[in-house]
């Protein structure tokens, strides 16, 4: 009997503990296991979060290519073309000893008039470049004007100046012929190239006896400086 009793208490306390036992698990198994709602993320809420990062995008851009840049090509410079005179015009004729010079040659050239429709006063200027020529004198004694106006070398603007007269206002000058002779000398330092010597009449102050302008057409004397 003391057995028995014995063996119902033995067999009431081991249920007691696993009663006990069973009860705690499951709580901690009910409290540690996180539920599937809020564990797995929805394809929602996937889908929304990699809209919010910001990516960087693979666009390749494109570096702008710079174009080679065309050197500009040197035209060829024309020279001018001198202009025609019809030969039967009035105009001024220069004869020179020399047209190719070396530095420190003196050569001299002189100035004449052609087809000449009568004049009262005739005036003229040779601009002379100093950097190349240097001006030696100038000689009137076989010009065709009976008198002489200003002539002469002006400093102040590099030229010769020369201006005559027919011999009477009443009557005009028709001769052709030299009205002077200058003489100019190639300076030392003058530098070898081709250069021109310009004879400008003065068309305002060329007029005859009625007091009309006569046109007359300039020339230039072209020079070669050599070493």
């Amino acid at each position: 009997m003391k057995k028995l009793i014995l063996i119902l208490c033995i067999v009431a306390c081991l249920a007691i503990v696993a009663c006990a036992g069973t009860n705690p698990v499951e709580q901690t198994t009910s409290d540690q296991t996180p539920t599937t709602e809020n564990q797995t993320p929805t394809i929602e809420s996937v889908n929304e979060s990699s809209e919010d990062r910001d990516e960087p995008t693979d666009e390749s851009t494109e570096e702008p290519t710079e174009k080679p840049t065309e050197e500009p090509t040197e035209e060829p410079t024309e020279e001018p073309t001198e202009e025609i005179i019809d030969p039967t015009a009035p105009q001024v004729v220069i004869d020179s000893t020399a047209t190719e010079l070396i530095a420190g040659q003196e050569f001299t050239f002189t100035v004449a008039i052609a087809n000449n429709p009568g004049i009262f006063s005739f005036t003229f200027d040779i601009p002379i470049d100093t950097d190349v020529f240097e001006f030696v004198g100038a000689d009137t004694s076989e010009t065709i004007c009976s008198t002489l106006g200003i002539c002469g070398y002006d400093e102040t603007t590099s030229s010769y100046k020369f201006n005559g007269y027919g011999e009477s206002p009443f009557e005009n000058l028709t001769d052709d012929g030299i009205i002077v002779t200058v003489t100019l000398k190639v300076k030392d330092s003058a530098v070898a190239g081709k250069y021109s010597i310009s004879i400008n009449p003065d068309d305002k102050n060329i007029i005859n006896v009625d007091a009309q302008k006569v046109a007359f057409a300039g020339a230039k004397l072209k020079i070669a400086v050599t070493e």
